[in-house]
């Protein structure tokens, strides 16, 4: 998929327009409306447990945004990212009768802002990552960030800042 063509899908759902990996973007399909993933999508991303264990599954890069969701209140948009010895995963309420849009959009814009340099860090140190960088920030399941080395279960950190605040200064500081 081209890239001007996601821009474009997301800004008609009025969405902002979150970091894309370039590399991945040919790979990119639509599965749905405001489904897109460089692979078939075998769960719903709305499910982030279960999409989780089944991105742990997988050996390819992978990248998957959109909106999922059931019913009037139940909607989020997610941002599934596996790169570069990085697990990434956002998921935040969007969309539903509820929802505040302006907010949500300015929510989303401030994640992405941050998402931005993380995503430059790890492009510049993936080679020196003794280990998988596992980043969860959902505001529907537990979220966090950590370092999983091979099979083991990952060390995860906790800070009082928000999870991407924390793992940006991390990145900053630790190499």
């Amino acid at each position: 998929m081209l890239e001007q063509d996601i821009r474009t899908l997301l800004t008609q759902a009025g969405l902002p327009i979150p970091p894309l990996p370039r590399q991945l973007l040919p790979k990119l399909n639509e599965h749905d409306n405001l489904m897109l993933s460089t692979q078939p999508l075998i769960s719903s991303p709305y499910d982030l447990p279960q999409y989780l264990t089944e991105l742990s599954a997988i050996d390819d890069d992978f990248f998957a945004l959109g909106q999922a969701g059931y019913g009037i209140n139940n909607w989020v948009f997610y941002y599934y990212l596996k790169w570069n010895k990085c697990t990434l995963a956002i998921q935040i309420p969007w969309g539903g009768a509820l929802l505040e849009p302006n907010l949500a959009k300015k929510q989303l814009e401030a994640r992405f802002s941050i998402l931005k340099d993380i995503l430059s860090q790890v492009h510049k140190k993936h080679l020196a990552f003794a280990a998988q960088l596992i980043v969860i920030d959902s505001t529907l399941y537990p979220q966090g960030w950590g370092w999983q080395h091979s099979d083991s279960a990952p060390t995860w950190y906790e800070d009082n800042l928000p999870v991407l605040e924390q793992v940006q200064q991390a990145l900053t500081q630790s190499f």
